[in-house]
């Protein structure tokens, strides 16, 4: 595979974006800010044929060749990468060259020579602080597909069990465990976490305030026993963090308008060192929308106290492949890493990290 495919992207005028579903959504919206044409959806789903998505037209997978002309590819819009590219090339016959991974603003700076580049001098060193050979493969693979824009390179780890779920040799929840969730959201993984094992709380910490009323609802609804919900937003020490302000229930997930919101708001952000003090803790879980790292940091001292097991998502920056498993072997040597994945999207890279 060529190393000049960002190239080749970037030199495209017209697009089809493969998948109708939301994902899609932070597909356009990037293709349409650099200036890209999107001619067509498509979809596997055949209730969306001939449905409208922003005016465009949502077509049958073998239909796209009435609508592909020079100058076209096609952007996978769904978590199924290698099945979708596998359906475009060995079935539809179109040129893997043709054929573009999930390229969102956010994603959109890992991609290529130069992404790669920037961290090409650390992947032999990351996969050295894993801990079995499938989280290396799947390290492995997932630099691939980032580099050659490939989705026939991205590899599923065996070991993903599901949602934050991991195959550890220690279990990563236990009966009686008390859990900080960073990045609470609406408390779907809070609610992940109940079902898994008796828990005696979970600390779920979300700043964005439409979030965390839905976060509040579900807490009522268990008559405010096992979540204790707190609504603040996490970083390596006190300051003053610049977020961007949703406004309807589509907004929920903020993922790809961090970067893109023109109407920011200025709130107070505090280390999880300072928000947390007396609790023993067992599990501390961050995925906070690209400050993963500086949660993490923020949290040194209990780490070193209660030396919890962690699971930090890695995705949302080129460098944190590298930067949170090294920070993590940094506070503590004990730690076995290992790298899993967002059960469902597989580019979404998740450590986890057990005593």
């Amino acid at each position: 595979m060529s190393k000049n495919k960002l190239k080749h992207f970037q030199d495209l005028d017209n697009f089809i974006i493969f998948g109708a579903g939301e994902a899609s959504h932070p597909v356009r919206s990037y293709l349409e800010k650099i200036g890209k044409r999107i001619i067509a959806y498509s979809d596997n789903n055949s209730n969306l044929h001939g449905s409208f998505i922003n005016n465009t037209l949502v077509i049958a997978p073998e239909a796209i060749r009435k609508y592909f002309s020079k100058g076209t590819g096609i952007i996978i819009a769904c978590s199924s990468q290698e099945k979708i590219a596998k359906q475009l090339v060995e079935s539809l016959g179109f040129s893997l060259r043709l054929v573009f991974p999930y390229i969102t603003e956010m994603f959109a700076p890992q991609f290529g020579e130069l992404a790669y580049q920037e961290i090409a001098s650390h992947v032999e060193q990351t996969c050295g602080l894993m801990n079995d050979p499938e989280s290396i493969k799947y390290i492995d693979s997932l630099v691939k597909y980032r580099r050659y824009l490939n989705p026939l390179k991205l590899i599923p780890n065996p070991k993903v069990l599901g949602f934050y779920n991991y195959k550890t040799p220690i279990p990563m929840i236990k009966n009686g465990d008390t859990i900080i969730d960073c990045g609470a959201y609406t408390g779907d993984t809070a609610q992940e976490f109940l079902s898994r094992a008796d828990i005696k709380e979970i600390i779920a910490v979300e700043g964005m305030t439409i979030n965390f009323s839905k976060l509040k609802e579900l807490s009522s609804s268990l008559n405010g026993k096992r979540i204790r919900p707190i609504n603040v937003f996490l970083s390596e020490k006190e300051e003053i963090v610049s977020v961007p302000q949703l406004h309807d229930q589509s907004d929920i997930d903020p993922r790809y308008k961090i970067k893109t919101k023109t109407n920011y708001k200025n709130e107070n952000a505090v280390p999880l060192d300072s928000l947390i003090q007396n609790d023993k803790v067992d599990l501390i879980k961050i995925d906070v929308e690209g400050a993963d790292l500086s949660v993490l940091k923020g949290a040194t001292r209990i780490i070193l106290k209660d030396k919890p097991s962690l699971i930090v998502s890695s995705y949302h920056e080129n460098n944190h492949i590298w930067q949170v498993p090294e920070t993590i072997q940094k506070l503590e040597s004990k730690y076995k890493i290992y790298a899993g994945h967002h059960h469902k999207c597989v580019y979404e890279i998740e450590y986890y990290a057990v005593i």
